[in-house]
């Protein structure tokens, strides 16, 4: 049976005042009122925000920030995030996704923090083995 999930980003703010963000994971809405939180694989970019963050404190509320919302509606888990007083808000765009078994559910969240959060690959040119600097640098020592 297919089941309807919502879900929002999760981003850390870590200078307030400012717009600078980073998204580092979501937070899942299922239908039979639990909520999950699951973050990005790589978080240097929090790092790379904020040199001070330490990964293994953003890693560990990936455990205990379901218990403070479980059974919220979203807005309710929007006003929780506040009052914890964190550098963390949720997302306004709400996004949602079917799923049927539990290994369906974690391939759509793969997808979502794929999508949202993981940083991209960069673009890996090919060199020419063959480039002019190689000739001339050849020529030149050459006996």
């Amino acid at each position: 049976m297919s089941q309807i999930a919502h879900y929002v980003t999760i981003a850390d703010y870590p200078y307030p005042l400012r717009s600078e963000h980073v998204n580092i994971g979501i937070a899942v809405f299922l239908p039979n009122g639990n909520n999950r939180i699951h973050l990005g694989a790589d978080l240097r970019k929090v790092r790379a925000l904020y040199p001070r963050a330490r990964l293994d404190v953003v890693r560990q509320w990936e455990s205990e920030l379901p218990a403070m919302i479980s059974g919220l509606s979203l807005e309710e888990a929007r006003q929780r995030f506040i009052v914890l007083g964190n550098d963390w808000r949720l997302g306004d765009q709400v996004g949602r996704f079917s799923f049927e078994s539990d290994d369906d559910y974690l391939h759509r969240v793969r997808m979502a923090l794929a999508n949202l959060v993981d940083p991209v690959a960069p673009r890996r040119e090919l060199r020419d083995p063959t480039s002019r600097l190689f000739f001339d640098l050849k020529r030149t020592f050459e006996i």
